[in-house]
């Protein structure tokens, strides 16, 4: 049986942490184009920086 196409795929990019680095590697993956990534962060909310 084929996959069904409502199967959602992974992103092409993963990104793991939403500080500072993290969300400017999103900015520049904007910037170039490619908005197929997911960011990933273990905090239940963010913070201010090195609160983790």
């Amino acid at each position: 049986m084929p996959p069904s196409t409502a199967t959602r795929q992974s992103p092409r990019f993963e990104i793991i942490g939403a500080g500072m680095a993290g969300v400017l590697a999103a900015i520049k993956l904007q910037e170039a184009g490619l908005d197929d990534f997911a960011i990933y962060e273990k905090a239940d909310d963010l913070k201010t920086r090195g609160s983790s």
